[in-house]
Protein backbone atom coordinates (compact mmCIF):
# COMPACT_ATOMS: atom_id res chain seq x y z
CA UNK A 1 0.00 0.00 0.00
CA UNK A 2 2.58 2.18 1.09
CA UNK A 3 4.85 1.58 -2.16
CA UNK A 4 1.69 2.26 -3.99
CA UNK A 5 1.14 5.67 -2.48
CA UNK A 6 4.59 6.73 -3.22
CA UNK A 7 4.81 5.61 -6.90
CA UNK A 8 1.69 7.64 -7.52
CA UNK A 9 2.49 10.78 -5.76
CA UNK A 10 6.01 10.69 -7.62
CA UNK A 11 3.21 10.95 -10.64
CA UNK A 12 1.26 13.77 -9.12
CA UNK A 13 4.92 15.77 -8.39
CA UNK A 14 6.00 15.41 -11.84
CA UNK A 15 2.51 16.78 -13.10
CA UNK A 16 2.63 19.52 -10.45
CA UNK A 17 6.65 20.66 -10.89
CA UNK A 18 5.10 20.51 -14.74
CA UNK A 19 2.76 22.61 -13.95
CA UNK A 20 4.24 24.96 -11.46
CA UNK A 21 7.53 25.26 -13.77
CA UNK A 22 4.77 26.78 -16.98
CA UNK A 23 3.25 29.21 -14.14
CA UNK A 24 6.49 30.25 -13.72
CA UNK A 25 7.55 30.88 -17.26
CA UNK A 26 10.33 28.52 -17.68
CA UNK A 27 8.31 26.20 -20.05
CA UNK A 28 5.52 27.16 -21.99
CA UNK A 29 2.07 25.12 -23.12
CA UNK A 30 3.62 24.73 -26.40
CA UNK A 31 6.17 22.73 -24.30
CA UNK A 32 3.99 20.31 -23.58
CA UNK A 33 2.21 19.72 -27.02
CA UNK A 34 6.62 19.27 -28.18
CA UNK A 35 6.31 16.71 -25.43
CA UNK A 36 2.66 15.11 -27.45
CA UNK A 37 4.59 14.48 -30.42
CA UNK A 38 7.56 12.88 -28.42
CA UNK A 39 4.85 11.05 -26.77
CA UNK A 40 2.69 9.40 -29.47
CA UNK A 41 5.25 9.30 -32.14
CA UNK A 42 8.53 7.50 -30.13
CA UNK A 43 7.83 6.63 -26.57
CA UNK A 44 4.43 5.68 -26.27
CA UNK A 45 5.23 3.04 -29.23
CA UNK A 46 8.29 2.20 -27.91
CA UNK A 47 6.25 1.48 -24.56
CA UNK A 48 3.28 -0.65 -26.85
CA UNK A 49 5.96 -2.63 -28.13
CA UNK A 50 7.66 -4.15 -24.83
CA UNK A 51 4.35 -4.55 -23.35
CA UNK A 52 3.51 -6.80 -26.32
CA UNK A 53 6.54 -9.11 -26.77
CA UNK A 54 4.63 -11.88 -25.23
CA UNK A 55 1.42 -11.52 -26.69
CA UNK A 56 -0.17 -14.69 -27.35
CA UNK A 57 -3.70 -14.44 -29.35
CA UNK A 58 -6.84 -16.15 -27.46
CA UNK A 59 -10.20 -15.84 -27.00
CA UNK A 60 -9.40 -13.70 -23.94
CA UNK A 61 -7.66 -11.33 -25.87
CA UNK A 62 -10.48 -10.86 -28.33
CA UNK A 63 -12.74 -10.35 -25.49
CA UNK A 64 -10.82 -7.26 -23.91
CA UNK A 65 -10.65 -6.15 -27.33
CA UNK A 66 -13.87 -6.42 -27.69
CA UNK A 67 -14.86 -4.37 -24.38
CA UNK A 68 -12.83 -1.47 -25.74
CA UNK A 69 -15.48 -1.06 -28.56
CA UNK A 70 -18.84 -1.48 -25.92
CA UNK A 71 -17.48 0.45 -23.10
CA UNK A 72 -17.08 3.68 -25.55
CA UNK A 73 -20.52 2.98 -26.79
CA UNK A 74 -21.91 2.74 -23.36
CA UNK A 75 -20.06 6.37 -22.60
CA UNK A 76 -21.68 7.38 -26.15
CA UNK A 77 -25.38 6.58 -24.70
CA UNK A 78 -24.69 8.13 -21.54
CA UNK A 79 -23.23 11.04 -22.87
CA UNK A 80 -26.09 12.02 -24.70
CA UNK A 81 -28.32 11.19 -22.03
CA UNK A 82 -26.67 13.05 -19.84
CA UNK A 83 -27.12 16.12 -22.25
CA UNK A 84 -30.73 16.00 -21.43
CA UNK A 85 -32.73 19.07 -23.29
CA UNK A 86 -29.51 21.09 -24.30
CA UNK A 87 -28.74 22.17 -27.54
CA UNK A 88 -27.41 19.46 -30.34
CA UNK A 89 -24.38 21.04 -30.32
CA UNK A 90 -23.91 20.01 -26.70
CA UNK A 91 -25.03 16.89 -27.12
CA UNK A 92 -22.25 15.92 -29.93
CA UNK A 93 -19.56 17.43 -27.42
CA UNK A 94 -21.20 15.10 -24.52
CA UNK A 95 -20.48 12.17 -26.66
CA UNK A 96 -17.20 13.22 -27.92
CA UNK A 97 -15.86 14.10 -24.16
CA UNK A 98 -18.01 11.37 -22.25
CA UNK A 99 -16.17 8.30 -23.96
CA UNK A 100 -12.78 7.62 -24.85
CA UNK A 101 -9.88 6.73 -22.67
CA UNK A 102 -6.35 7.60 -22.37
CA UNK A 103 -4.20 4.58 -21.95
CA UNK A 104 -1.54 5.09 -23.36
CA UNK A 105 0.23 8.50 -21.98
CA UNK A 106 -1.56 7.62 -18.47
CA UNK A 107 -3.40 4.05 -17.90
CA UNK A 108 -0.41 2.54 -19.02
CA UNK A 109 2.71 4.06 -16.99
CA UNK A 110 0.09 3.34 -13.91
CA UNK A 111 -0.34 -0.72 -14.67
CA UNK A 112 3.42 -1.28 -15.78
CA UNK A 113 4.39 -0.40 -12.17
CA UNK A 114 1.71 -2.11 -10.43
CA UNK A 115 0.33 -4.53 -12.05
CA UNK A 116 2.31 -7.99 -13.03
CA UNK A 117 3.45 -8.31 -17.62
CA UNK A 118 0.70 -10.54 -18.47
CA UNK A 119 -1.86 -7.76 -17.95
CA UNK A 120 0.02 -5.90 -20.07
CA UNK A 121 -1.55 -7.90 -22.94
CA UNK A 122 -4.64 -7.55 -22.40
CA UNK A 123 -4.66 -3.79 -21.92
CA UNK A 124 -3.29 -3.52 -25.05
CA UNK A 125 -5.86 -5.37 -26.70
CA UNK A 126 -8.62 -3.11 -24.78
CA UNK A 127 -6.83 -0.19 -25.93
CA UNK A 128 -6.61 -1.43 -29.39
CA UNK A 129 -10.58 -0.96 -29.48
CA UNK A 130 -10.66 1.84 -28.38
CA UNK A 131 -8.46 3.77 -30.23
CA UNK A 132 -10.49 2.63 -33.10
CA UNK A 133 -13.50 4.17 -31.43
CA UNK A 134 -11.47 6.94 -29.89
CA UNK A 135 -9.97 8.32 -33.42
CA UNK A 136 -13.02 7.47 -35.63
CA UNK A 137 -16.17 6.53 -34.67
CA UNK A 138 -17.27 8.47 -31.23
CA UNK A 139 -15.99 11.60 -33.40
CA UNK A 140 -18.27 10.75 -36.48
CA UNK A 141 -21.36 10.17 -34.37
CA UNK A 142 -20.73 13.12 -32.33
CA UNK A 143 -20.90 15.43 -35.70
CA UNK A 144 -23.44 13.64 -36.68
CA UNK A 145 -25.40 14.45 -32.92
CA UNK A 146 -24.17 17.40 -33.16
CA UNK A 147 -25.70 18.33 -36.44
CA UNK A 148 -22.51 20.19 -37.63
CA UNK A 149 -22.86 18.76 -41.39
CA UNK A 150 -19.27 17.66 -40.67
CA UNK A 151 -19.37 14.02 -41.55
CA UNK A 152 -16.16 12.33 -41.42
CA UNK A 153 -15.64 9.13 -44.43
CA UNK A 154 -14.69 5.82 -43.55
CA UNK A 155 -11.70 6.50 -45.71
CA UNK A 156 -10.98 9.41 -43.93
CA UNK A 157 -11.32 7.54 -40.49
CA UNK A 158 -8.78 4.69 -41.73
CA UNK A 159 -6.42 7.30 -42.67
CA UNK A 160 -6.17 8.69 -39.47
CA UNK A 161 -5.92 5.63 -37.50
CA UNK A 162 -2.50 4.39 -39.79
CA UNK A 163 -1.22 7.54 -39.53
CA UNK A 164 -1.18 6.74 -35.56
CA UNK A 165 2.09 5.12 -34.27
CA UNK A 166 0.58 3.48 -31.51
CA UNK A 167 -2.01 1.90 -33.67
CA UNK A 168 0.51 1.06 -35.99
CA UNK A 169 2.26 -0.97 -33.05
CA UNK A 170 -0.88 -2.65 -32.07
CA UNK A 171 -1.30 -4.44 -35.82
CA UNK A 172 2.45 -5.03 -35.91
CA UNK A 173 2.38 -6.84 -32.14
CA UNK A 174 -1.19 -8.29 -33.50
CA UNK A 175 0.19 -9.60 -36.61
CA UNK A 176 3.02 -10.96 -35.35
CA UNK A 177 0.98 -12.84 -32.56
CA UNK A 178 -1.28 -14.34 -35.53
CA UNK A 179 1.75 -15.72 -37.17
CA UNK A 180 3.49 -17.18 -34.14
CA UNK A 181 6.58 -14.65 -35.16
CA UNK A 182 9.07 -13.32 -32.20
CA UNK A 183 10.03 -9.97 -32.02
CA UNK A 184 13.85 -9.98 -32.61
CA UNK A 185 15.48 -9.39 -28.93
CA UNK A 186 17.76 -6.60 -30.43
CA UNK A 187 14.40 -4.32 -31.12
CA UNK A 188 13.26 -4.65 -27.99
CA UNK A 189 16.13 -4.03 -25.92
CA UNK A 190 16.77 -0.82 -27.92
CA UNK A 191 12.92 0.55 -27.77
CA UNK A 192 13.26 -0.61 -23.86
CA UNK A 193 15.34 2.74 -23.54
CA UNK A 194 12.72 4.77 -24.80
CA UNK A 195 9.95 3.07 -23.49
CA UNK A 196 11.60 3.98 -20.04
CA UNK A 197 10.95 7.30 -20.70
CA UNK A 198 7.11 7.10 -21.07
CA UNK A 199 5.81 7.77 -17.83
CA UNK A 200 8.15 10.84 -17.39
CA UNK A 201 7.39 12.14 -20.19
CA UNK A 202 3.30 11.73 -20.52
CA UNK A 203 3.29 13.41 -16.56
CA UNK A 204 5.77 16.15 -17.81
CA UNK A 205 3.43 16.52 -20.64
CA UNK A 206 0.50 16.46 -18.68
CA UNK A 207 1.66 19.31 -16.48
CA UNK A 208 2.14 21.41 -19.05
CA UNK A 209 -0.95 20.92 -20.83
CA UNK A 210 -3.04 21.17 -17.40
CA UNK A 211 -5.47 24.24 -17.38
CA UNK A 212 -7.55 24.79 -14.36
CA UNK A 213 -9.48 28.12 -16.31
CA UNK A 214 -13.69 26.71 -15.32
CA UNK A 215 -15.92 28.40 -17.85
CA UNK A 216 -18.12 29.67 -15.07
CA UNK A 217 -21.28 30.44 -17.51
CA UNK A 218 -21.31 26.45 -18.05
CA UNK A 219 -20.03 25.10 -14.68
CA UNK A 220 -23.23 23.31 -15.04
CA UNK A 221 -22.83 21.21 -18.07
CA UNK A 222 -19.05 20.49 -16.90
CA UNK A 223 -20.15 18.67 -13.87
CA UNK A 224 -23.04 17.00 -16.06
CA UNK A 225 -20.36 15.83 -18.44
CA UNK A 226 -18.06 14.99 -15.60
CA UNK A 227 -21.33 13.04 -13.45
CA UNK A 228 -21.43 10.88 -16.89
CA UNK A 229 -18.25 10.23 -17.26
CA UNK A 230 -17.46 8.36 -13.88
CA UNK A 231 -21.03 7.55 -13.96
CA UNK A 232 -19.57 5.33 -17.46
CA UNK A 233 -16.85 4.18 -15.34
CA UNK A 234 -18.76 3.04 -12.95
CA UNK A 235 -21.17 1.07 -14.65
CA UNK A 236 -18.08 -0.74 -16.96
CA UNK A 237 -15.93 -1.39 -13.94
CA UNK A 238 -19.23 -3.46 -12.49
CA UNK A 239 -19.73 -4.99 -16.09
CA UNK A 240 -16.07 -6.05 -16.45
CA UNK A 241 -15.35 -7.37 -13.06
CA UNK A 242 -18.90 -9.50 -12.88
CA UNK A 243 -19.93 -10.46 -16.20
CA UNK A 244 -16.55 -10.16 -18.25
CA UNK A 245 -14.90 -14.01 -19.03
CA UNK A 246 -11.25 -12.72 -18.12
CA UNK A 247 -8.39 -13.53 -16.18
CA UNK A 248 -8.49 -11.34 -12.60
CA UNK A 249 -5.62 -9.83 -13.14
CA UNK A 250 -6.98 -8.67 -17.04
CA UNK A 251 -9.81 -7.63 -15.28
CA UNK A 252 -7.61 -5.30 -13.02
CA UNK A 253 -5.81 -4.12 -15.65
CA UNK A 254 -8.23 -2.85 -18.02
CA UNK A 255 -10.54 -1.32 -14.95
CA UNK A 256 -8.17 0.79 -14.66
CA UNK A 257 -7.60 1.94 -18.34
CA UNK A 258 -11.55 2.30 -17.78
CA UNK A 259 -11.45 5.07 -14.83
CA UNK A 260 -8.39 6.63 -17.04
CA UNK A 261 -9.13 10.42 -17.71
CA UNK A 262 -10.70 11.81 -21.07
CA UNK A 263 -7.82 11.89 -24.14
CA UNK A 264 -6.04 14.62 -24.79
CA UNK A 265 -7.41 14.62 -28.24
CA UNK A 266 -10.98 15.34 -26.86
CA UNK A 267 -11.19 18.97 -27.20
CA UNK A 268 -9.20 18.54 -30.63
CA UNK A 269 -12.04 16.54 -31.86
CA UNK A 270 -14.82 18.58 -30.44
CA UNK A 271 -13.45 21.96 -31.90
CA UNK A 272 -13.17 19.74 -35.50
CA UNK A 273 -16.87 18.07 -35.49
CA UNK A 274 -18.77 20.38 -33.22
CA UNK A 275 -17.76 23.81 -32.70
CA UNK A 276 -15.90 25.70 -30.57
CA UNK A 277 -16.34 25.38 -26.35
CA UNK A 278 -13.93 25.88 -23.21
CA UNK A 279 -16.08 22.63 -21.93
CA UNK A 280 -14.05 20.30 -23.22
CA UNK A 281 -10.41 21.49 -22.33
CA UNK A 282 -12.28 22.31 -19.12
CA UNK A 283 -13.04 19.09 -18.33
CA UNK A 284 -9.99 17.34 -19.96
CA UNK A 285 -8.30 18.91 -17.06
CA UNK A 286 -10.46 18.29 -13.86
CA UNK A 287 -10.66 14.80 -15.06
CA UNK A 288 -6.99 14.35 -15.15
CA UNK A 289 -6.57 15.28 -11.62
CA UNK A 290 -9.82 12.65 -10.37
CA UNK A 291 -8.37 10.09 -12.33
CA UNK A 292 -5.64 10.87 -10.80
CA UNK A 293 -6.52 9.48 -7.13
CA UNK A 294 -9.30 6.83 -8.00
CA UNK A 295 -6.56 5.06 -10.37
CA UNK A 296 -4.31 5.15 -6.83
CA UNK A 297 -7.38 4.02 -4.86
CA UNK A 298 -7.98 1.25 -7.35
CA UNK A 299 -4.26 0.45 -7.80
CA UNK A 300 -3.74 -0.40 -4.08
CA UNK A 301 -7.27 -1.80 -4.07
CA UNK A 302 -6.74 -4.15 -6.97
CA UNK A 303 -2.71 -4.83 -7.50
Amino acid sequence: MSDILLKSSGFLLLIAAAFLLKRGGMFRKEDGMTLSRLLINVTMPCALLSAGRNLQLSAAIGVAFLVGFLVNFLAIGIGYLMAGQDSRMMKGLFVINTAGFNVGSFALPFITLFFPPEALAFVCMFDAGNCIMNLGVNNTLGGIVAGTGRKRTVKETVRRLFTMPPFLVYILVIGLAAFGIAMPEWVLTISQTAASGNAFIAMTMIGLLLEVKLPKKDLGRLAKLLCGRYLTALLASLAVWFLVPLPDVAKRGIILCIVAPITSTGPVFTREMVGESDIPAAANSLSILISLALMTALSAALA
